[in-house]
């Protein structure tokens, strides 16, 4: 395939994608599909140490989108039982808001109809105290081992713990009032930090957001040691929002078998490079701050920038004009002894220069 065969040869992948390897998975989905997973692959090659898993994962992904697809099918000539009870839970006015069938139907249809039927259920018991209906299925089927694939206009987030409330009172309600010890469960580990529980996603900043995801992750996943918000936090901020939920998707998918959780969250970081020649990632406003954020963190400098001094300067540049000038102070760190007074002469005899 030309375009694998190009994304080996551009250089962003961590690790050789083996044609040989991914070539009967890809080629049990359409040229469409396969083109998309590729495409998103290099979108996010830095935070992917295993290119081929990567592909499988999205091919048994993108094969389950048909199984969605026919329950549509199905409710549409005569009711397939989950969408069915769906969308009576969506016209029943117990729900907050209704639930996005096409965000939950692709994960549901990952499980089988009896474990699908069992969380719908759940939601319609608990509907008073699950404000995100959508996100609480989501939430559902990834503990019950289902695949759930990353979407950035859902907050996967909102009501987990919703869904973990629930979980423990059905436990306690099938051993009669006492919950038993679950073969499997994780092992909590109490972290200082914030407590984001019980507050809703569009109360919170999105440095908050992320800081929630590490409470979650520390509080329900099997991890070797917990995250140190204080730790992990100023790297996951330079990146923005969207890249660092990416990088803590991708350390969910590796944690249980981290030594050093913290130290793989920041490497992951480190190599979020790439992100500053993507349109997509971060907000313009905010980019060249983040840039220079991440310079005094990852980028081999002499010494740290002191943002302060240079902030007026960087803002008087275009945003373009300024991420170049800071991709070349990257790229010639180990001869710069002072970057804040680097920047300074830069964009003074450009000033000169042009004026």
């Amino acid at each position: 395939m030309k375009r694998l065969a190009a994304l080996n040869r551009s250089g962003v992948l961590t690790k050789p994608l083996q044609y040989s390897q991914v070539k009967a998975d890809l080629t049990s989905i359409s040229e469409e599909a396969a083109l998309k997973i590729l495409n998103q692959l290099e979108v996010e090659a830095a935070g992917v140490s295993e290119p081929v898993e990567y592909v499988k994962k999205a091919v048994r992904a993108a094969a389950s989108i048909p199984v969605a697809q026919k329950r549509k099918a199905t409710d549409q000539a005569g009711g397939d039982p989950v969408v069915k009870r769906l969308r009576l839970l969506n016209s029943s006015g117990r729900l907050h808001q209704p639930i996005v069938l096409d965000k939950v139907l692709e994960p549901l249809s990952t499980l089988g109809t009896a474990a699908a039927l069992s969380i719908v259920k759940g939601l319609e018991t608990s509907a008073a105290g699950v404000a995100n209906p959508t996100s609480y299925i989501r939430a559902a089927v990834r503990r019950e081992g289902g695949e759930v694939f990353e979407d950035l206009e859902v907050d996967d987030e909102d009501d987990e713990n919703a869904a973990d409330a629930l979980l423990s009172l059905s436990v306690k309600q099938e051993a009669g009032g006492r919950a038993p010890a679950r073969p499997g469960r994780p092992v909590k580990h109490e972290v200082e930090g914030r407590d984001f529980r019980g507050q809703k996603t569009e109360d919170l900043s999105e440095i908050d957001k992320i800081e929630r995801h590490i409470g979650w992750l520390n509080r329900n996943k099997p991890l070797v040691k917990p995250i140190d918000p204080d730790e992990v936090m100023p790297a996951l901020d330079c990146i923005g929002y969207r890249q660092a939920m990416r990088v803590m998707r991708r350390f969910e998918d590796e944690c249980e078998t981290l030594p050093e959780p913290d130290e793989y969250i920041k490497d992951l970081v480190a190599r979020s490079g790439w992100i500053w020649a993507k349109p997509d990632i971060l907000d313009e406003d905010e980019k060249v701050a983040k840039r220079v954020a991440w310079l005094n963190q990852f980028g081999g400098l002499q010494r740290p920038i002191d943002y302060a001094q240079v902030a007026d300067t960087l803002d008087g540049l275009k945003v373009q004009h300024a991420m170049v000038l800071l991709r070349e102070l990257e790229v010639n760190a180990h001869q710069i002894q002072d970057p804040t007074g680097h920047i300074k002469r830069q964009v003074g005899s450009a000033a000169t220069w042009l004026g």
